[in-house]
């Protein structure tokens, strides 16, 4: 018999394996670089989040991570 799932229940299981995987990588101190509303921002270990530029004026080079600032 196949497996079958209906969307509701997709969409519950992305939710709480995305929620998870968010979780891991805060619990490892990584720097998360992401947009919201057309700006971009980066978050750091301990949850502070930098609003960095508008999303059309960005250009990663410009802004390196202390990973690859090195």
């Amino acid at each position: 018999m196949a497996f079958s799932q209906s969307i509701d229940e997709v969409l519950e299981d992305l939710t709480i394996r995305s929620r998870k995987a968010l979780a891991e990588r805060r619990a490892n101190g990584e720097i998360m670089t992401y947009v919201r509303d057309g700006w971009v921002f980066r978050e750091f270990p301990g949850m502070r989040v930098e609003r960095i530029c508008r999303l059309e004026d960005f250009r990663a080079n410009q802004y390196p991570t202390a990973a690859s600032a090195g």
